[in-house]
């Protein structure tokens, strides 16, 4: 867009053919394609540290397509477009240009006037509202049922009554592990084994459990004609054994397995949870650790944790992690690839604002709407970053080029919003129209990623066009300004710009 954008201007400015034009766009704008390209890639590859193979193929794939841009962008589209035969032509007799006109004439007002102060208030304002809402984020899937289908789909509402009805569908493994065999039989490893199970049933979100400490007083009970009193464990771990030798008698084969191994040395603690909710989890661990620690047993240990619970409860722990490790270092290699391109750190600092301010508020939004942080969102934050940097990388450049073609600062910033701007609004508004239309998908999870994305775009592409020009104006950063100090004019005389 940026290369159809500039090569209009050239065409308009008098360009001896369409390969003259095709080869001045590319010329001016390769450097911050290749750079947009680049930090895009950085910031998606990063993802590869997060220990889950299935974010190691997103992060490739991502990478590799990205990637791709570098070549059918930035080297084929010039090609293309010297091809064009009429490039004063028009398609249809429809004309947007007006309207555009006067979304940057409001970008250049709010820049080049006082407003400008207000602007960056504004943005500091909304930074310091949306990190503050964006800790409510949850970890883990927000709302019971599945993350990918909506709440009221036929499988989560078959799922909620499910669980409603029965003691639920999701499970959590707590296994004992005992130093040799027969560890199980003990008294002291089935007391506790009980104690876990009374004291994780106060949680209200797991609806039973069950465990070879409730199969032993229960054929405790039969042998002594069914009499309550006697529904307790053994005294002794050759009582305890008996009990479990004569359910394996009287069952079949292998329902023993479900409780404890052939040498009764290893036993499973199993927890019904109805949802698998971030906050129920880390509820249940916390609880679950908390217990463990507080009732060392000296015949063996628990590991925890297994079931479709367990696995969640892990994935969740390393997402926490690997979310702030991929943010970090996400941002990491984009401050590496500006004070590359620009040979200052301080742009690195720079491009990081709006970076920064639509992370925060991407982040509000899912906290607002419950949206977790899961192994189905992970890959956002990396992503945004690399995307909603483009914008900013094409204005800043525009007043680079500008301020070198004689012009003083505020002029220059004014050419660069109505140049490299109007190619930053069009895209943002393809771009943002294409993902947001995904809300009317049957999957939540699309139509979730398609607004989440949509958000980002979007304040990437306002960020640009509104708080970039303005903090340029405001702070004079001396990566953009140095070439205004002796600037050429066009008969190779120097002037001081102001």
């Amino acid at each position: 867009m940026q290369l159809v954008s500039r090569f209009d201007e050239e065409i308009a400015a008098g360009a001896d053919s369409t390969y003259a034009a095709a080869k001045a766009s590319m010329l001016q704008l390769f450097k911050p394609g290749m750079l947009g390209v680049i930090a895009d890639a950085g910031c998606m590859v990063v993802v590869v540290l997060t220990p889950i193979p299935l974010m190691h193929k997103v992060s490739i794939i991502g990478t590799v397509w990205v990637m791709t841009i570098a070549l059918s962008a930035c080297v084929m589209t010039p090609v293309l477009l010297s091809w064009v035969r009429y490039p004063r032509g028009y398609a249809h007799r429809l004309d947007l240009a007006p309207y555009l006109d006067r979304i940057l004439n409001v970008c250049v007002r709010s820049a080049t006037s006082r407003w400008r102060y207000a602007v960056l208030s504004a943005a500091v304002a909304v930074f310091a509202v949306s990190a503050w809402y964006a800790t409510r984020i949850q970890v883990g899937d927000a709302q019971p049922g599945s993350p990918i289908l909506w709440q009221d789909s036929t499988y989560n509402r078959d799922a909620a009554a499910i669980n409603q009805q029965f003691q639920g569908a999701d499970r959590l493994y707590a296994v004992f592990s005992g130093n040799q065999p027969n560890a199980v039989k003990e008294p002291r490893v089935l007391e506790s084994m009980a104690g876990l199970q009374r004291y994780m049933a106060a949680q209200p979100e797991i609806g039973g459990s069950v465990s070879v400490a409730d199969v032993i007083p229960t054929v405790r009970r039969v042998l002594n004609e069914n009499n309550p009193r006697y529904r307790e464990l053994g005294r002794t771990a050759q009582e305890n054994g008996e009990m479990m030798y004569m359910f394996i008698s009287g069952s079949d084969p292998g329902d023993m397995a479900r409780f404890t191994d052939a040498q009764s040395r290893d036993a499973s603690v199993t927890f019904y949870f109805r949802d698998h909710q971030g906050e129920s989890i880390r509820t249940a661990m916390a609880r679950l650790k908390a217990y463990v620690d507080a009732h060392p047993l000296v015949e063996g240990s628990y590991r925890l944790a297994g079931g479709l619970v367990g696995v969640l409860a892990a994935v969740n722990e390393v997402i926490l992690a690997g979310q702030i490790e991929s943010i970090a270092l996400a941002l990491l290699v984009l401050v590496i690839c500006c004070a590359v391109a620009y040979r200052s750190v301080t742009a690195g600092i720079f491009f990081m604002v709006p970076v920064i301010l639509s992370n925060t508020i991407t982040f509000s939004y899912m906290a607002w709407k419950g949206i977790g942080m899961n192994l189905s969102t992970l890959p956002v934050a990396a992503l945004g970053i690399g995307l909603g940097v483009d914008y900013a990388f094409y204005i800043v450049d525009g007043i680079k080029e500008k301020l070198g073609e004689g012009k003083d600062l505020p002029a220059a910033t004014i050419a660069s919003l109505f140049g490299a701007g109007r190619g930053v609004l069009v895209t943002a508004l393809t771009l943002t129209t294409s993902v947001v239309l995904w809300c009317a998908s049957s999957l939540r999870f699309q139509a979730d990623m398609g607004v989440l994305m949509a958000i980002w775009l979007f304040v990437s592409a306002l960020s640009a066009l509104f708080i970039m020009p303005a903090m340029v104006l405001v702070f004079r950063p001396s990566f953009i300004v140095k070439t205004a100090a002796t600037g050429r004019l066009p008969d190779g005389q120097n002037v001081v710009l102001s």
